[in-house]
């Protein structure tokens, strides 16, 4: 659907971000967790959530290149009227359950309503499967972080 390959690379490059920041938080409330370390209760929640933002951003990015690629006519730059606009104009795997993610990040965004970490997780490869769908991405992204020991 993106013809421009700087825009496709672009998207790919931050989309891996996304997943490589979603593996660091996994990994270090693991490690956090066995080591015995203290943290709030909903640390873990939050901090899936805000992977959920720079999720949101990447397909932001992506309608934006759609738009002025001429797929569909939007005035606005805002996420919600970007969707709406394009909703009848380009194949949508599920529509409303993307809109309803992009609500949930709003009410994350305006009333701290921390998403679980099971809603971040489903919210980020819902967005990702959209991606796929519009061979934005080759596939579903993967990646893996693990810790190391510095050297005194």
């Amino acid at each position: 659907m993106i013809t421009d390959g700087q825009v496709l690379d672009h998207v790919l490059q931050s989309w891996k971000s996304v997943r490589i920041f979603e593996a660091m938080i996994n990994t270090n409330l693991t490690s956090g967790n066995f080591a015995g370390g203290f943290m709030h209760p909903d640390f873990g929640n939050l901090s899936a959530s805000l992977v959920v933002f720079f999720a949101f951003s990447v397909l932001e990015d992506v309608l934006t290149a759609i738009r002025d690629e001429g797929h569909f006519v939007c005035k606005r730059n805002q996420l919600g009227n970007q969707m709406s606009a394009s909703r009848s104009k380009i194949d949508w795997d599920d529509y409303e359950a993307v809109d309803f993610a992009r609500i949930k990040r709003n009410k994350l965004a305006h009333e701290q309503a921390v998403l679980t970490r099971s809603e971040a997780k489903s919210c980020v490869d819902l967005i990702e499967r959209q991606l796929v769908s519009w061979d934005i991405l080759p596939g579903p992204v993967r990646a893996t972080y693990t810790l190391e020991r510095r050297p005194n």
